[in-house]
């Protein structure tokens, strides 16, 4: 089954809110924090940035598409 890079950009987004659903959210902050430019928005932090590259990597490897 061949997917875009958009496809996995949106897998890769679901499996990594999927993930911070579920932990802690003492251990959620440490992947997600406010963000002051944006109203009640958040950002990733470097573990969060770094987790969701791996997750993105993985699963363009897995599925085979160009980087």
């Amino acid at each position: 089954m061949e997917k875009t890079r958009e496809e996995i950009l949106e897998l890769t987004e679901e499996i990594f809110f999927i993930f911070m659903e579920h932990l802690s959210e003492s251990d959620a902050k440490k992947f997600i924090e406010d963000d002051p430019d944006t109203p009640k928005g958040t950002r990733n932090t470097d573990e969060g940035i770094e987790l969701y590259a791996q997750l993105e990597f993985a699963l363009l490897r897995y599925f085979k598409v160009e980087l």
